[in-house]
C-alpha cells in the first residue's frame, strides 16, 4: 500500500532509549559490552533486605516464574555463574528472590555487571547487593502523612 514510501533510517524513540538506559542511583552497575538479541527486557533487582552473611547479591526472580522455578532459576545461575559458592532461594511477601554468594577473591566474576539471563522468558535481572546488617530500614507510607495548611500549621 505504502510502497513508494522510503524507509526512515531513523530510530524509534523506544530503540534509541534502550541502548542508553543509566541508573543515576546506582553508579556501581555498569551495562555489558556484549548484545544478546534473546533478552528483551531487563529487570534491576530492588530488595533492601540484610543477607546471612556479608557480601551476598539478591537476585528478584519473580519476573520469571511463569517459564523457571527456583531450582532451574539456580541451574542458570549456576551455568552462568560456575564461581558462584552458595544459594538460596527465599521470600518476603509475594516476592521470591535468590541469595547468592560470591568469594570474595574470584575477581573475574562478573555477576553484578552483567547479572542473570534467562533466555526462555527473554529476560535479564540484575542483581542488588544486600544492605548491611546494622543497618535500619523504615517504611514510609505517603498516604499516612499529616496534612498541612498552606502557612504550615498543622489542620
Amino acid at each position: 500500500m505504502f510502497s513508494s514510501v522510503p524507509k526512515s533510517n531513523n530510530k524509534t524513540y523506544a530503540e534509541a532509549t534502550r541502548a542508553t538506559n543509566v541508573s543515576l542511583l546506582h553508579t556501581d552497575i555498569t551495562p555489558t559490552q556484549q548484545e544478546n538479541t534473546d533478552i528483551t527486557r531487563i529487570h534491576q533487582t530492588r530488595i533492601y533486605r540484610s543477607s546471612r552473611s556479608a557480601g551476598a547479591f539478591l537476585f528478584d526472580i519473580i519476573s520469571c516464574k511463569p517459564h523457571y522455578y527456583d531450582q532451574k532459576c539456580m541451574v542458570e545461575l549456576k551455568k552462568q555463574h560456575p564461581n558462584v559458592h552458595a544459594c538460596i532461594a527465599l521470600s518476603e511477601g509475594p516476592t521470591r528472590y535468590l541469595e547468592v554468594y560470591v568469594t570474595p577473591a574470584n575477581v573475574s566474576n562478573d555477576i553484578q555487571r552483567n547479572g542473570l539471563n534467562f533466555p526462555d522468558a527473554h529476560l535479564r535481572v540484575l542483581p542488588c547487593k544486600a544492605i548491611n546488617e546494622r543497618a535500619q530500614i523504615i517504611n514510609l507510607k505517603l498516604s499516612h502523612l499529616r496534612k498541612y495548611s498552606t502557612d504550615l500549621k498543622r489542620v
